[in-house]
């Protein structure tokens, strides 16, 4: 056996904390449930001075005192939504509450799901997980190593990087280190993906703008690649009773932006006009029918739209906008009532006649 560590050999595991910054006693299989991409963590510890010296009439320099334990965890996932006749919640999902989303679900009238979204929440700020990486020696089946950070909370990216590529979710996670070292029970959690469905990507689906131009119609674009950045700034409570420093990590402001390359389709004026007279619009991309996987898919919807920059590019031997759009707070819009709610990523449908909020 080989005492060196293989980075395929990594996993992730995680779970929503029950109380913010105490970090889960015990995984199980079930906490292994989400296809992992490329986990990378950066530990990191404050010092008081790294050119520490005393007046010792020499150059040689002495020991800086170590603080605070922190740590960053990054990694992304391949975006799954659900098959289409068979409407969940994505595991991955439990990320995107750990970044501060609300699941709210979307009923028929005879109780059944009708579709799930994901929407920002205030009431979501401090919605903490516990976050475990597993590294393994070459040739072993028992970790050498695991590292535990506790009260993570973090931000979210969702994209896709070109037509036909898969929609993607980009995670950027801040907690606090608790251990590193060998388990004690050697437990692993054995992997367990029940969601076995396929990534979804850019195929077959219609992107639009409502609001733009004279007559405020719902004008189709034809993009390359979109990202809707969630905005997040993650920030600590600090905590001096804590052995980390920390109590846990939260959210304490929100920015979303949405950039995108539309191609320049009808009137030139009808964008330059928005965007110099601040002019606002709802942004919609959602499948044109079936989704390309035969999944149900995703809709991403703004409510409120505010174009920052808008710069005139070229791309395919075609003039487009380079597009960076602010969310804003909406006007009460019937698709999303909650005024509070920038952005919405929603898998099946939405049913006005029941909503119910879905606990996390």
């Amino acid at each position: 056996m080989s005492s060196y560590y293989s980075s395929n050999l990594r996993i992730l595991v995680a779970k929503i904390e029950k109380a913010p910054g105490t970090a889960v006693s015990k995984f199980d299989n079930e906490d292994f449930n989400v296809r992992i991409i490329d986990p990378v963590v950066t530990p990191m510890i404050e010092t008081d001075n790294e050119a520490s010296k005393y007046a010792t009439g020499d150059h040689g320099e002495d020991e800086s005192i170590m603080g605070a334990q922190s740590a960053t965890i990054e990694f992304s996932v391949k975006m799954s939504s659900c098959p289409g006749d068979n409407v969940s919640k994505p595991a991955w999902w439990k990320f995107a509450e750990a970044c501060g989303c609300k699941v709210k679900k979307y009923e028929a009238k005879d109780a059944s799901p009708a579709g799930y979204a994901l929407q920002p929440k205030k009431s979501e700020d401090v919605s903490t997980m516990t976050i475990r990486v597993y590294d393994f020696p070459r040739g072993s089946k028992t970790p050498a190593a695991c590292y535990t950070f506790a009260g993570c909370m973090g931000n979210m990216t969702m994209g896709a990087e070109g037509v036909g590529k898969p929609w993607t979710a980009a995670f950027s996670f801040t907690g606090k280190l608790v251990s590193i070292d060998e388990p004690e029970d050697n437990f692993v959690p054995e992997l367990l993906i029940t969601d076995k469905t396929i990534a979804e990507k850019m195929l077959n689906y219609d992107l639009s703008f409502d609001g733009i131009g004279e007559a405020d119609k719902s004008v189709s674009q034809k993009i390359s690649s979109f990202l809707l950045d969630i905005g997040n700034e993650i920030s600590p409570l600090i905590d001096q009773a804590d052995p980390t420093g920390y109590a846990y990590y939260a959210v304490t402001k929100r920015s979303p932006r949405l950039s995108c390359d539309p191609l320049l389709n009808g009137k030139f004026a009808d964008m330059y006009g928005s965007w110099k007279n601040e002019k606002t619009f709802s942004v919609t991309l959602s499948p044109v029918s079936a989704s390309a996987n035969g999944t149900a898919g995703f809709t991403l919807y703004l409510p409120k739209a505010q174009a920052l920059t808008a710069a005139i590019v070229s791309r395919e031997g075609l003039v487009n906008w380079e597009l960076n759009l602010k969310a804003l707070r909406n006007n009460g819009a019937e698709k999303i009532r909650d005024q509070e709610v920038t952005w919405e990523l929603l898998v099946g449908k939405k049913s006005i006649e029941v909503e119910t909020e879905e606990d996390n």
